[in-house]
């Protein structure tokens, strides 16, 4: 069961930044939502011997830090967008990521992936 969560997980990542690539999606449109899922099901997936923490609690304390990190987030892109440089990376980095063939970035996040669960699975 835990693979087919890290599967979908990865899944749902990839393809929210395909839309966000490839369909001019905004991030703050689409990736809270995911990443938000994926923070509810790794909470209920995990056996209730392995929490340390009551289920209430983690997702009280995720949400909270989830928006405040929003929020930062935005403020800091709202402040930062008016210079010149800051801007003008951001919409390289965007375009580079847009030109790139969607089965390139999906066989490159395939090979990365596997290597980076086994990882953080040793560590567990």
């Amino acid at each position: 069961m835990d693979r087919i969560a890290i599967v979908v997980g990865i899944v749902a990542q990839m393809a929210a930044w395909w839309q966000i690539s490839t369909h001019g999606k905004k991030v703050w449109e689409i990736l809270p939502y995911v990443l938000g899922a994926m923070g509810i099901a790794a909470l209920l997936l995990m056996p209730a011997a392995q929490r340390t923490t009551p289920v209430g609690k983690a997702l009280l304390v995720g949400a909270a830090s989830g928006i405040v990190l929003f929020l930062a987030t935005r403020i800091f892109v709202a402040i930062a967008a008016h210079w010149g440089p800051f801007a003008r990376h951001v919409e390289e980095a965007y375009q580079e990521a847009a030109d790139e063939p969607v089965r390139t970035a999906l066989i490159l996040s395939l090979l990365v992936s596997p290597p980076k669960l086994a990882y953080k699975q040793a560590l567990a």
